[in-house]
């Protein structure tokens, strides 16, 4: 786990759960080998999702959400002009963050600075800058 992350987030406190979420996490994409997925977590509820495939490298697509912790193990997705949103469970096994809806499981693990794609970097850098 990371030196600067709680070893084991407050799941009673959302301020304690959205600092250890809070940073890049990648996940296997179901697109193929050469597919990537990434994931940033803001620690002001921004949530920037960037779906990558190495063959289509014109093809990024990123996808900008809200969230909030609402429980120990809930959080709420907000996808733009949708007030309701979807609700996740969420843990945390070590550093990896397990995101479960009805339908599916997904594993994101923390990603180290230095392993970050520059693409991605240059791509959520722009995005943080928009309010």
């Amino acid at each position: 786990m990371s030196a600067d992350l709680p070893e084991s987030p407050d799941a009673s406190d959302a301020a304690s759960v959205v600092a250890a979420i809070a940073g890049t996490r990648s996940h296997s994409s179901t697109k193929g080998p050469s597919a990537a997925e990434y994931i940033h977590f803001t620690a002001d509820g921004r949530l920037f999702y960037f779906a990558y495939d190495a063959q289509k490298p014109e093809r990024r697509i990123p996808v900008r959400y809200r969230y909030a912790v609402e429980f120990p193990s809930v959080m709420r997705i907000y996808p733009k002009g949708d007030p309701k949103g979807w609700v996740r469970t969420y843990r945390f096994e070590d550093d990896v963050l397990v995101v479960t809806n009805r339908d599916s499981v997904d594993h994101f693990r923390r990603v180290d600075t230095a392993d970050i794609p520059a693409w991605f970097c240059d791509a959520l850098a722009a995005r943080l800058s928009c309010p």
